[in-house]
């Protein structure tokens, strides 16, 4: 094999390991640290301290650690909440 076969080879992996990691339309990702937690019946309620200095209010189902974490979920209707469907550390 000459290095452009291989090139492609590698290029073709990328995409497919790029494919499995498909958000869906609807949902967003946030990258921060969560902070301030509190655990109640239902899950855990905290906040998102992103880069950009926001705070965002969130609940999950899962306890997130005090890492750099990728939140995956939607906003509430009236975007006061980001309900966490997936946390991944970063």
């Amino acid at each position: 094999m000459d290095r452009y076969s291989i090139f492609a080879i590698v290029i073709v992996i990328i995409l497919i390991l790029l494919s499995s990691l498909h958000i869906p339309d609807d949902e967003e990702s946030i990258i921060g640290f969560a902070d301030d937690i509190h655990q109640n019946d239902n899950g855990f309620i905290f906040f998102i301290n992103d880069s950009e200095g926001n705070s965002i209010k969130s609940f999950s189902n899962e306890m997130p650690d005090d890492s750099l974490h990728s939140f995956y979920g939607r906003y509430s209707e009236d975007g006061n909440i980001f309900f966490i469907s997936k946390i991944n550390d970063y």
